[in-house]
């Protein structure tokens, strides 16, 4: 039971979490309630990246340290046991000392220095939104299991935790839409722009590019060839740029038939090894199970000329680029804890690169049209804009994965066509 002097305290957190509009907002006045009320010092929160893969740490889990921070949100779940069992858990549970838990991995252990760990589940309208705890670190705090007065105390600190990281998580998914459906807008504007552009511009180059074919026949071996060759050079740079902007605008008609995705990106791959340099090796991985999509054969290999030569760009250096096929079903479980995702059968093609990564303020403005981090004389910002117009128009979707300077790896979702026989 709660003494009186601690649920005047819960009552008073209350009144300012209502005015917290972020998360660390809310960590910041939680923290001073766990520490006028119990022995503990630090309190944070877990809460799972929309990947689903790592978790953002919030609040103060060993003294503010970023290089703690960073090792703690470089983790990945699916390979930690500790960590499934943190953010699966469903009731609260204390560790009293993490250094004899069989789950924890000892190392981040010795490396982080957490001993005792209270933790509790946060739910909000049966949703699962993260992780609350409360704990110590290194032998200066020492070894600390709760009194039952604090163990309740904390518990119902998670439980307000809760409700305003709900409501906080609402107002970020409302203002997300609200984005979503103004830039769908505009995307809509800006491609019957470009297709209107972009189908004018093609008719004029029919006619440059077939006059300077006729005038390289008239001028062979003339001091004027070469600036003939240039025009023409010139006109099929435009043509690829105005091929690129019908792929966004949907100009062209697509021509939708069963396509073994592996053949598809083996046959590309010859194509793509030129576009290459030396310092950089192309490695294709092929699919454990059959891979065939219903889709544009022309766009398909276009969307994967796109990916190479984004990888090639991001490895100024050299490296490494991988292109992998692999089939998964996304289930609603999935997609409840993925919100990119959609629930069915899909053919999955990652290019995965050893380059520079792509920062986090840069990763929801990578696939707009025209925005471009290259120089204005090597980049048309379209490249990855086709490819999530291409990976729509196939009724999928594109996601990007990446770490600074850890590389990218960009998976594109394609729906797998029924097998033979089957609806």
């Amino acid at each position: 039971m709660l003494a009186r002097m601690d649920v005047d305290a819960l009552l008073n957190l209350s009144r300012r979490l209502h005015a917290a509009r972020d998360l660390d907002a809310v960590m910041a006045e939680v923290a001073v309630a766990i520490r006028e009320a119990t022995r503990y010092r630090r309190a944070w929160m877990a809460v799972r990246t929309a990947d689903g893969e790592r978790f953002r740490v919030v609040g103060d889990r060993a003294g503010g340290d970023p290089a703690v921070s960073a090792r703690l949100e470089a983790m990945e779940v699916s390979k930690d046991p500790y960590l499934q069992r943190c953010v699966s858990a469903t009731a609260p549970f204390v560790i009293d000392d993490l250094r004899r838990d069989p789950d924890a991995n000892q190392d981040h252990v010795e490396a982080l220095g957490p001993r005792t760990v209270i933790l509790v589940p946060m739910v909000r309208l049966a949703e699962r939104v993260g992780a609350f705890v409360v704990g110590t670190y290194g032998d200066a705090e020492g070894v600390m299991p709760p009194t039952p007065g604090e163990y309740a105390f904390i518990i119902q600190v998670a439980s307000l935790v809760s409700v305003v990281v709900g409501r906080i998580h609402a107002e970020e998914q409302r203002a997300a839409l609200e984005r979503q459906v103004g830039r769908s807008q505009r995307l809509e504007a800006l491609g019957r722009l470009a297709g209107g552009i972009s189908h004018d511009f093609n008719n004029l180059l029919v006619t440059i590019m077939g006059n300077a074919e006729l005038a390289l026949d008239l001028l062979e071996g003339h001091p004027a060839e070469e600036l003939v060759v240039d025009v023409k050079a010139a006109a099929d740079r435009a043509a690829a740029l105005t091929r690129q902007l019908l792929a966004f605008s949907r100009g062209q008609p697509l021509d939708r038939r069963p396509l073994d995705v592996a053949e598809v990106i083996g046959g590309t791959a010859r194509f793509i090894r030129r576009l290459l340099p030396t310092t950089i090796a192309l490695e294709v991985v092929p699919p454990a199970e059959p891979s065939v999509v219903l889709a544009d054969r022309g766009q398909l290999e276009q969307v994967l000329v796109n990916l190479a030569v984004n990888a090639r760009d991001a490895m100024p250096s050299g490296g490494r680029l991988t292109f992998e096929t692999r089939r998964v079903v996304l289930d609603a479980d999935f997609v409840a804890t993925h919100p990119w995702g959609r629930v069915g059968d899909f053919v999955v093609v990652s290019a995965i690169d050893t380059g520079r990564g792509v920062p986090p303020e840069l990763r929801e403005r990578i696939f707009e049209p025209f925005f471009s981090s290259k120089p204005a004389s090597r980049g048309t910002g379209l490249g990855l804009a086709v490819v999530d117009t291409v990976a729509r128009q196939h009724n999928g979707f594109v996601r990007v994965r990446s770490g600074d300077e850890s590389g990218s790896a960009f998976d594109l979702y394609l729906p797998r066509a029924p097998e033979p026989g089957r609806a």
